[in-house]
């Protein structure tokens, strides 16, 4: 009989990269011979109640109102709603695609439903407002006798936002775990340091499966898959019909200086070469597919997202990426030194003073090492090893 194994991860609908990463991570464990099934809660935020939202809120009122501070009183309300309304394709891909177990809270999972418990990825370790971190740690799980791993889980940053008590919670929750991975380099440091756990690296979900993959998911419906090509083909011929090829500019922080110059001297090359630039944005009728389906069509990507960034590498497109150090730049660092294409990235922190994005004198962020043609036999070289490293830490630590 298949050991049977929980995903737990944030809520997938979130954003398009959490939604392929939590689907690739239950494909490549089924693919290894387990039965795994994401396990979701069925509110997307947690939204306070009773006692807990009159504490919440009060205090809340208190710093806008008296206090003067930038605060968002009912904020949790105001974040499931935008999911709602932005986000209704990605929630559809989740509940037709990955199908996960949805219930109210974690404590309710049977002791006996499952053999092991795998957490990841993404930035399940990081501390948001509206996740419980310690459900993130399978503090749920209490003294089960259950394997329990986190697989290439993310702090978000490079040092740990948490405080001392949170500290002391998670590092004892975080030494039941039979085996620790982690995306970023920083966060082996922070696991050992902090939680006083030894982890290894390993890539993101993501990376595990091939583009083939992902034509597989997306053509399902279809005869077979060389049709579904053949249409993505004649597709993309059609919109390209008067110009020579296409950008796919995908932004989770739109309109920053920064990106502003790169995206000037991108509209100035895009116009002498003809190009056309396709801004994609997440919405009640795009999602996972259709976000997969323009990157596919496109000649070019940039992206300040880090899966956006994934994307681009398993899809061999030309590829630049704007790292935010706001969001953390750690997994964009981590991913793209092994690869050897840290000259892909271009960091809002290397703003250099008397740059003018409006008038573009100065000098500029974005260069011709920017933009120099990728060695994809170099890449995939070093992918396919890390791929079975990855492959083979989920084996041994299922065993």
């Amino acid at each position: 009989m298949k050991k049977k194994i929980a995903i737990v991860t944030l809520p997938l609908p979130l954003n398009i990269g959490c939604a392929l990463q939590g689907w690739a991570l239950q494909t490549a464990l089924g693919d290894l011979g387990y039965d795994a099934e994401q396990v979701q809660l069925r509110e997307l935020v947690h939204v306070p109640h009773g006692l807990e939202a009159a504490g919440k809120y009060f205090y809340r009122f208190i710093q806008q109102k008296i206090l003067g501070k930038d605060i968002i009183i009912h904020r949790e309300k105001k974040r499931k709603q935008s999911i709602i309304e932005n986000c209704m394709a990605t929630i559809d891909f989740v509940d037709s695609v990955i199908r996960p177990y949805k219930l109210q809270t974690y404590y309710h999972i049977r002791k006996d439903r499952y053999d092991a418990f795998v957490v990841g990825s993404d930035q399940v370790w990081r501390k948001w407002s509206t996740v419980s971190l310690e459900d993130m740690y399978l503090d749920f799980t209490g003294d089960w006798d259950v394997k329990r791993v986190a697989y290439a889980v993310s702090f978000g940053k490079s040092k740990l936002e948490y405080d001392a008590r949170t500290e002391r919670r998670c590092s004892a929750l975080a030494q039941k775990f039979d085996a620790v991975s982690v995306r970023e380099t920083d966060g082996l440091k922070i696991c050992k340091s902090v939680l006083g756990v030894n982890a290894t690296k390993v890539l993101d979900p993501s990376l595990l499966l091939k583009e083939d993959d992902y034509l597989n998911m997306l053509s399902d419906g279809w005869d077979d898959k060389e049709e579904y090509l053949t249409d993505l083909k004649e597709r993309k011929a059609a919109k390209d019909k008067d110009v020579t090829g296409s950008v796919f500019v995908y932004m989770l922080d739109p309109g920053n200086d920064v990106q502003l110059s790169v995206m000037q001297r991108m509209a100035r090359a895009a116009e002498v070469k003809n190009l056309r630039i396709d801004y994609f944005q997440a919405s009640s009728n795009k999602g996972p597919k259709e976000w997969l389906e323009a990157m596919m069509m496109a000649d070019y990507v940039i992206t300040d997202s880090f899966h956006g960034t994934v994307f681009s590498i398993l899809l061999h497109k030309q590829f630049v990426c704007l790292a935010n150090s706001e969001r953390g730049t750690s997994r964009f660092v981590s991913l793209l030194s092994e690869l050897g294409l840290m000259n892909r990235m271009i960091t809002y922190a290397a703003v250099i003073d008397g740059y003018d994005p409006a008038t573009g004198k100065g000098q500029a962020l974005y260069d011709e090492d920017n933009d120099a043609p990728i060695d994809w036999e170099s890449v995939d070289a070093k992918l396919d090893k890390l791929r079975e490293e990855s492959k083979e830490f989920l084996k041994k630590s299922l065993e």
